[in-house]
């Protein structure tokens, strides 16, 4: 067990780690937009992708290396491990294989999220990013999953968005707009496909 001052320590550090994410995805806490859906959330945005590599590279890599797992110990702390596990490593190694290091490990939390009802607590915006993990798995029953999920948020842009996932997954079993980052060889339907509107989110 640590010692108490080293535990109040520890517990300040990761407090502010979780507020610093928080702030900054969704807004600070009497911010009238902070349950609002921000469309950079969703789209490539050049100058929030150079803030995010400025601001987070840092405890984003702390993340994926597992120096922060004891963010799930708090409703709040999870939600902002979800994110720097998920969403946060798509802004700052946009286009490299490292965006999508962490999948499994956002998954681990996201289910665990829902283990413990964290998500009971959160409003829809905060329970839509706990739905993305599955959603941006390459695997059909985590796309089963994000359905299923984001179908309780009564969301039409929301639902559309996670069928086309669910649905690029029931054709291909992966995602062809990954394929050069991760150094797969796209097949012919596939570069048919990635040449259609809506091929690369």
């Amino acid at each position: 067990m640590m010692p108490p001052l080293q535990a109040a320590l520890v517990a300040d550090a990761q407090a502010a780690v979780e507020d610093r994410v928080l702030t900054f995805w969704f807004g600070s806490e009497d911010d009238p937009l902070r349950h609002a859906f921000r469309p950079w959330w969703m789209s490539a945005n050049t100058a929030i992708d150079a803030t995010m590599i400025a601001l987070f590279t840092g405890i984003t890599g702390d993340a994926a290396a597992g120096r922060l797992e004891s963010l799930i110990e708090t409703p709040r702390g999870a939600l902002a491990l979800v994110l720097l596990l998920d969403q946060f490593p798509r802004n700052i190694w946009r286009g490299h294989a490292k965006s999508f290091a962490a999948d499994a490990k956002a998954r681990a939390v996201a289910t665990e999220i829902l283990r413990r009802d964290y998500d009971k607590g959160y409003s829809e915006v905060e329970r839509l990013f706990c739905a993305m993990p599955f959603e941006h798995s390459e695997d059909i029953v985590d796309q089963e999953r994000a359905l299923s999920l984001i179908v309780r948020l009564n969301n039409q842009d929301w639902y559309f968005h996670a069928m086309h996932h669910y649905t690029v997954i029931a054709r291909f079993g992966r995602f062809p707009h990954r394929n050069v980052a991760l150094k797969r060889t796209s097949t012919p339907a596939e570069e048919a496909f990635l040449t259609e509107p809506w091929s690369r989110f």
